[in-house]
């Protein structure tokens, strides 16, 4: 599953899927659209765990223990759906605290080389190599 905002539109790639939303919809309002059986909720669940484990990696342990009081991991598929539902909640509202803490924006290049005055939003990954680069270097 991936997902990017555009203006006032959130686009959600899910399997073959693409999904258009109002930048301003709700978590709950796109899982009701796009989560229909418990096995995509605990591959959504599985997902937005590796995003967390990144930013553990980064020195974010605190900020997941709302998380971590649920007792709720992917691999607990006894769990009840509403359970796995709440975890993925849990987890959307930490992950878009510390993301929005971390935004490092940098200027967009144009074909020709020139910057223009557009941002763009690094990725985690360049952003964590971005932080083991600095750690490297002191």
């Amino acid at each position: 599953m991936f997902f990017w905002l555009r203006g006032k539109s959130a686009f959600i790639v899910f399997g073959s899927a693409l999904l258009t939303f109002a930048a301003n919809a709700t978590a709950l309002q796109i899982l009701e659209v796009i989560l229909i059986q418990k096995q995509d909720l605990i591959k959504v669940h599985a997902d937005l765990v590796k995003i967390k484990n990144n930013y553990e990696k980064m020195g974010y342990q605190k900020e997941f223990d709302e998380y971590y009081d649920l007792y709720i991991t992917p691999s607990h598929i006894h769990k009840s759906k509403d359970d796995h539902q709440k975890a993925i909640f849990t987890l959307c509202d930490t992950l878009t605290v510390v993301a929005e803490e971390n935004a490092v924006y940098m200027p967009a290049k144009t074909g020709k080389g020139r910057r223009t005055k557009r941002k763009k939003l690094v990725s985690d990954d360049e952003l964590y190599e971005m932080l083991l680069k600095n750690e490297e270097e002191r």
